[in-house]
């Protein structure tokens, strides 16, 4: 029987990762367990991501590299630029019970707001985007993701949604202008902003059966938006096999076929 004020002798493993005795000691003890953390957390990072390569394959492959391209040009003479927010979902149940991959796509044509608002009305989109990796400083901590507003303008924005369903994914995409109008008061819902609400003014809609149908909407808003950067924007597409940034064909004149003369009988 151990004696009561006697402690049980602990044999340590001077050879243990966290055997502590000198300074060097705890300079090793701190580095093994920063290596398990980050073991652990690549492991995690490793998961995520094949996770989001299995869910969202149809987006990785047929927009993302686009948005890469879009996103790194630089500003024009007027300081716009491509901004795009994607926030993808792998589980998200819809309204009819089904459950899956869910995505929301905003691209919008503008420039940073860096003054303060100067009025009640919105002079900013309502959705927000987190700053650029290529805008970054290089060294900084971030401690969360910067968002940035975007100002108000004339450029339309592009809307994709992607959502489960029972019997097929439901794609859609739509091209608005963002317009805000004084909220009588009756009601407040999620688009409310102060003292004014969204009344986007909708310039097309449209459903597609798969989300490579989708290119073609972003295609066309590219050269709604930015008609002047056209030929830049498809020279840096050239990468992508499937790039297909074409300028509109105008025909001046209805085509007309000429008749062939009719064969003599007997010749």
């Amino acid at each position: 029987m151990t004696e009561p004020r006697k402690k049980p002798k602990t044999v340590f493993n001077k050879n243990a990762e966290n055997y502590v005795k000198n300074p060097a000691d705890v300079a090793r003890a701190i580095a093994a367990v920063k290596a398990r953390q980050n073991t652990r957390r690549d492991k995690e990072a490793d998961a995520t991501a094949k996770e989001q390569e299995k869910a969202f394959a149809g987006y990785l492959r047929n927009l993302e590299p686009i948005f890469e391209i879009l996103e790194n040009l630089p500003r024009d003479k007027n300081n716009m630029e491509f901004f795009i927010r994607r926030d993808l979902m792998p589980h998200k149940a819809a309204d009819d019970g089904a459950t899956g991959a869910h995505i929301n796509i905003w691209m919008i044509y503008g420039r940073h707001r860096t003054a303060p608002a100067g009025g009640s009305l919105p002079e900013t989109h309502a959705v927000t985007f987190e700053i650029k990796t290529k805008d970054k400083k290089p060294g900084a901590i971030e401690k969360a993701s910067a968002r940035l507003r975007i100002a108000l303008g004339v450029k339309p924005v592009l809307h994709i949604g992607v959502a489960a369903a029972q019997n097929a994914e439901r794609i859609d995409s739509k091209v608005y202008q963002e317009r805000y109008v004084r909220d009588n008061g009756a009601a407040t819902p999620a688009a409310r902003r102060g003292d004014f609400i969204e009344q986007p003014d909708i310039k097309s809609r449209e459903t597609h059966p798969h989300l490579r149908d989708a290119v073609r909407v972003v295609y066309d808003w590219i050269k709604e938006v930015a008609p002047e950067r056209t030929a830049e924007i498809r020279r840096a597409l050239a990468v992508l096999e499937k790039a297909e940034l074409t300028d509109d064909v105008k025909i001046s004149r209805p085509l007309t076929l000429r008749k062939n003369k009719p064969t003599p009988k007997g010749g």
